[in-house]
């Protein structure tokens, strides 16, 4: 018996590459009959800084700012509906009459260097978020939680969602098709840090990683892409080394064309990192990367020693040493980033992970 086609809604708060990505494995499945994507703000300055930019001029769009009630419309009639907590206000009718519908979220507990502050702003956040969920009904059983990261399931349940109403999700960047071949260009090691340059991302480390590795007569670069709190110290730290260069942000054409240049991605965030997209794009250019263990990513993608590596405990002893070795076993390099970039081509692109949601919402209503 054929299934009958399916209509869409996907709300969030801004429409953004990553959105659109998302939105054309949407259009581009033969199993819907009408798609809309609803956005609900701008994006804000601090992306914008780091070269992201707004692509919000589609026939599918709707701005719930210029016109509500069609959002709201749109919402209630559609069949499956993927929103975010932005849209709240937005999904109130639909989820009071029982519709299916699926949330999207990172995690809600993040840590702090300060045990009292660590303590006392996660009380907060709970509480927070537990009246959030209580006051908007996502307590209902027709409610599935799509969790980003490695963090976010256990969170949740913190927060008494039933487990069964848990279900794995990522963010999905373009994909790069073409398999990598070039490495060591200019018989020169590349490695590229990318991101907001902010403390829990430790972008320092990677200064430190080339500036020891340079320091041991290695023949290495390395190319950091982004803006933040952190800038000044980072481009004191990398005072008289010219093989550091620090770009600030770049459009993310550029920064894709930089990674499919590029050799090894130092992926370094700490546990407040409740995913890092980032590692999605580095590993789909080819890329070898070598990633903290604590970020909310790494393990979803990374398998240690098949499609990259794993460093623990936020260490930079061990990142240096991990990097060192993956060096001076330069052969691993094309090996482990054309095996990244088979998992995220295979396992991890949005085409297939609208495949699985509407599987998913199609078992969920038989």
């Amino acid at each position: 018996m054929r299934e009958e086609k399916i209509r869409v809604v996907y709300a969030t708060n801004a429409a953004i590459h990553h959105t659109k990505i998302l939105c054309e494995a949407f259009l581009n499945n033969n199993e819907l009959e009408d798609f809309h994507l609803i956005i609900t703000e701008s994006l804000n300055e601090e992306y914008i800084n780091l070269g992201l930019s707004e692509d919000a001029n589609h026939d599918y769009i709707i701005d719930a700012r210029k016109d509500k009630q069609a959002a709201i419309n749109a919402i209630n009639d559609c069949d499956l509906m993927l929103g975010t907590y932005y849209a709240s206000n937005l999904m109130q009718e639909r989820i009071a009459s029982g519709k299916l519908t699926f949330i999207t979220s990172e995690r809600i507990f993040k840590p702090y260097n300060s045990l009292f502050v660590n303590i006392a702003k996660n009380i907060a956040r709970w509480f927070k978020f537990k009246l959030l969920l209580t006051k908007y009904h996502y307590y209902n059983e027709n409610i599935y939680f799509l969790l980003i990261g490695h963090y976010a399931p256990r969170d949740y349940m913190r927060l008494g969602v039933k487990k069964e109403h848990i279900l794995k999700f990522g963010y999905f960047p373009a994909l790069n098709v073409t398999s990598r071949k070039n490495y060591f260009l200019g018989d020169v090691i590349h490695l590229l840090w990318v991101g907001r340059l902010v403390a829990w991302k430790h972008p320092e480390y990677a200064v430190r990683v080339c500036k020891y590795l340079t320091q041991k007569g290695y023949r290495v670069d390395l190319k950091i892409v982004g803006n933040g709190a952190e800038e000044a110290n980072l481009k004191q730290e990398a005072q008289g080394y010219e093989n550091i260069h620090l770009l600030g942000g770049l459009p993310t054409e550029q920064v894709r064309k930089i990674m499919s240049e590029s050799d090894i991605f130092l992926f370094t965030s700490n546990q407040a990192e409740g995913w890092g997209v980032v590692l999605n794009e580095a590993m789909s250019e080819g890329m070898c990367v070598i990633a903290s263990e604590s970020a909310g990513s790494t393990n979803e993608l990374i398998k240690d020693g098949t499609n990259g590596k794993i460093y623990s405990l936020d260490s930079l002893t061990e990142l240096k040493a991990v990097t060192e070795q993956i060096i001076n076993h330069k052969e691993e390099i094309p090996r482990l980033g054309q095996q990244a970039q088979l998992t995220i081509k295979e396992n991890w692109s949005a085409t297939a992970a609208i495949e699985n949601l509407i599987k998913k919402y199609r078992d969920l209503k038989n």
